[in-house]
């Protein structure tokens, strides 16, 4: 008797299951979908330096990264979100730097703003590999990562670019090298006989690179154009007071219940210090945070 009810119970699920399937692809057959191509802008800039639009393989390579992009709404809406966070500061660094204001979308399509680590082992927002965020100024250790403070990588960022912009003259260059290396652009360029970005043949990283970043531009600055309206935003962390510390924190979880928080919410704000505890053997000095 149970198998006879668990046989007929599995009938009568496939029936309806076919009945459903069948009656979604009559209806999908009467509504098909219908998706619009987004249209490309007439003029776009990177760092005041325009985009050859009028040639056709830049043309293609833009318009084929803004329909990814504009088609990837979960992406882009966390982007303009997190943008809220960390766009203040890193303009104000940028400005006070001296780097045009359009490397914080570089920043976006390095990591999506998220203090992440990638496959090969890159680092934070800007994305540092080990050896340039050292050879940046960046504390790499076993208890510090400075790439995962994004204040103080931008800054390295900042000389980082700055440095490349000296050896190419172009910002979008700059931007270029800071995704493959100056080395192996220099290559390019030389084997090439141009320092055009645009007519580079270059590794498929790369050749992407500048049309992702104005691609994320273009639809963080005009997200209403592209069907994204975002009206809850996530909130700088600026509820913290900032103390130097110049000793040895034994325990981070100790330190942080004894400043009236969590190690959680502690390690939110400071997410550079990823060990459980500070040793601080030279007796450097510290900016650390404590939530408010």
């Amino acid at each position: 008797m149970k198998y006879y009810i668990i046989a007929t119970a599995a009938f009568l699920s496939l029936a309806i299951f076919s009945s459903y399937k069948t009656d979604n692809i009559e209806n999908q057959e009467d509504t098909p979908q219908n998706i619009d191509a987004v249209q490309m802008p007439d003029y776009i800039e990177f760092a005041r330096e325009s985009v050859p639009l009028d040639n056709f393989d830049a043309y293609e390579r833009l318009d084929f990264q803004l329909q990814l992009n504009t088609f990837r709404p979960h992406f882009m809406i966390r982007n303009i979100k997190l943008s809220n966070r960390y766009f203040p500061t890193i303009e104000k660094i940028l400005a006070e730097e001296s780097v045009p204001d359009d490397f914080k979308y570089l920043a976006v399509a390095e990591s999506s703003l998220l203090n992440a680590t990638s496959r090969s082992g890159a680092q934070g927002l800007w994305q540092f590999m080990p050896s340039t965020g050292k050879a940046f100024g960046l504390e790499i250790s076993s208890e510090v990562d400075e790439r995962a403070n994004f204040e103080l990588a931008t800054r390295a960022a900042c000389e980082h670019l700055k440095a490349d912009y000296k050896r190419f003259g172009s910002w979008t260059m700059a931007a270029a090298a800071y995704n493959t290396g100056a080395g192996r652009l220099r290559q390019k360029v030389n084997e090439q006989k141009t320092e055009d970005y645009y007519e580079l043949e270059l590794r498929s990283e790369t050749s992407d690179y500048m049309f992702r970043i104005l691609s994320i531009k273009e639809i963080m600055q005009r997200r209403e154009k592209y069907g994204i309206n975002v009206t809850q935003v996530y909130q700088e962390l600026t509820n913290c007071k900032t103390i130097e510390i110049s000793t040895s924190i034994p325990n981070l979880a100790d330190f942080a219940i004894e400043n009236g928080t969590t190690l959680r919410k502690f390690r939110l704000y400071n997410p550079w210090l990823i060990s459980d505890k500070l040793t601080n053997r030279n007796g450097k000095t510290y900016q650390i945070k404590i939530p408010q």
